[in-house]
């Protein structure tokens, strides 16, 4: 193995263990949608409502959000995305790697 390639794995694995440390923050994530709807309330006025809208098992399931909850909820969803994005290049880091331990 030359030093190029000795040096290139150092830099994926040090980058890797970050990625890895930043999974450890994401708890309160949550997986879908926030949705706004004009729902009837016994009357013919309409009043706005917010729903968690997300796909289980090819069926959408919607849950009533109240609107003392919606930013929880939005950054819950926000969060999500960005472990989604963190996990994306975790992936590619392990590809590189493995690509790298073949040449040797």
């Amino acid at each position: 193995m030359n030093k190029q390639t000795t040096r290139k794995i150092q830099i994926l694995k040090k980058e890797r263990a970050k990625v890895l440390q930043e999974l450890r923050k994401y708890r309160d994530i949550m997986r879908g949608s926030l949705v706004l709807l004009k729902r009837r309330c016994g009357t013919e006025k309409k009043y706005p409502a917010y729903f968690l809208s997300k796909s289980v098992r090819g069926k959408t399931v919607m849950r009533y959000i109240k609107k003392a909850e919606v930013e929880a909820v939005q950054d819950s969803l926000n969060r999500y995305k960005d472990l989604k994005e963190l996990i994306k290049r975790l992936c590619e880091i392990n590809e590189e790697l493995f690509i790298l331990a073949r040449e040797v």
